[in-house]
């Protein structure tokens, strides 16, 4: 099930460093996670002059500069209190907006493991929907890796694009595109081939999206495909021999 994308990303500051920062205080134009419990939690880019206001009362942009992340703030009244997280793939996971169903950290971590991924690892990722994963994947290849993403729907596309600028990953280390990756015209153009350490899909046919995919794996290369339903995991590996890929 999808969701109409959301325009606010359009209307996100850009990033004052990359979500992937390690300072150890938080900045005007910082990326925040709020806290308020483990159900309720939201990213908010810090702009000084503003408020923020939810459930627990009125915070004010202006005291959460100079703050260390996992600071408590009181709320403006002195009643209730957030917290002030620094951002990682898994509370972006727990606090983006969906404008599709998501993989969660249990499905993430075991993706990152079997791909095999490190620093300087050149990832192609289809499906992109709300940039769960990768954002996983980005942390994953590091500042000298690249990963490759592609979405078929348009307006996703554009609202993935926007969050990867917000969040200083992109340009740089993520390069978003809008596409169908299943169409047997499809080219990657820009990617290297045999020169992809490994290929994620999430596609309703991913079986269609391996032929094209296989010339651009290394030797040795990784191919994960994800499929919610036991009849869609049986015809990728009828592509198999094609990636050279392992079924698990």
């Amino acid at each position: 099930r999808s969701v109409a994308a959301s325009s606010s990303a359009a209307r996100l500051l850009p990033p004052s460093s990359s979500m992937f920062d390690h300072s150890e205080t938080i900045a005007g134009g910082a990326l925040v996670i709020i806290y308020e419990d483990h159900k309720h939690m939201s990213a908010l880019r810090v702009e000084p002059g503003k408020t923020l206001n939810n459930r627990f009362g009125a915070f004010r942009h202006n005291d959460m500069v100079g703050r260390r992340y996992g600071a408590q703030l009181l709320s403006l009244d002195g009643r209730k209190y957030v917290y002030l997280l620094r951002p990682t793939p898994e509370l972006w996971t727990a606090s983006l907006s969906h404008r599709t169903q998501i993989l969660y950290i249990a499905d993430i971590s075991m993706i990152c493991l079997q791909l095999e991924l490190g620093p300087g690892a050149v990832v192609v990722e289809a499906g992109t929907g709300s940039g769960s994963l990768s954002h996983a994947l980005a942390r994953a290849v590091g500042p000298t890796g690249r990963l490759h993403t592609y979405e078929f729907n348009a307006a996703r596309a554009t609202a993935a694009q926007a969050e990867f600028a917000s969040n200083g990953l992109s340009p740089g280390r993520v390069i978003c595109q809008h596409g169908d990756v299943c169409q047997p015209e499809w080219k990657y153009d820009g990617v290297p081939e045999g020169g992809v350490d490994a290929a994620f899909f999430d596609l309703p046919n991913p079986w269609l999206a391996v032929p094209l995919a296989a010339p651009l794996l290394r030797a040795g290369g990784r191919l994960c495909t994800f499929s919610p339903c036991i009849e869609q995991v049986g015809a990728p590996r009828t592509s198999r021999d094609a990636a050279e890929t392992d079924s698990r």
